[in-house]
């Protein structure tokens, strides 16, 4: 399943506990005054099971 539109870390959160195999974030990340921190953020939630590289290619 996958996942887009309005996305937080805590959403995002909720929606990997629900079953969501894909997260699409954008505006999230690319709005924010801190990209970095986003990015992080949205990392931490994700944990070890995130493709990170996926992450930084695609």
């Amino acid at each position: 399943m996958a996942v887009a539109g309005g996305l937080s870390p805590e959403t995002a959160s909720r929606a990997i506990q629900s079953g969501a195999d894909i997260l699409i974030i954008g505006r999230s990340i690319t709005q924010s005054k801190d990209v970095e921190r986003a990015c992080r953020d949205f990392l931490r939630i994700l944990g070890p099971d995130a493709d990170v590289y996926r992450v930084h290619v695609e």
